[in-house]
């Protein structure tokens, strides 16, 4: 699944009214990740392909960079969940 994202990475980064809309839930700080993940990883495939490396290799290392921004995001997000439960305990 992370190798398919990472083919959209192919097309420069931009933000769509799409992305807007379906971002307009989501918290500020992951959408800051998100867009610091699109810019960052359009550019290095950009990079690693002007360079002259195989693009099945080059998604798979896109891939793998993806996964620490979801990291980021999803850890970002829980220690905010966790806060947000443990005030509503007491």
């Amino acid at each position: 699944m992370l190798v398919e994202c990472a083919w959209s990475y192919r097309i420069p980064a931009r933000q769509t009214m799409h992305l807007k809309r379906k971002a307009k839930v989501a918290p500020e700080q992951a959408k800051a990740i998100a867009r610091r993940a699109q810019k960052r990883l359009c550019g290095r495939y950009r990079t690693l392909t002007q360079a002259g490396k195989n693009v099945k290799l080059v998604c798979v290392a896109i891939a793998r960079e993806l996964v620490g921004f979801i990291w980021n995001i999803v850890r970002q997000e829980m220690s905010r969940l966790r806060a947000r439960n443990a005030m509503a305990a007491r």
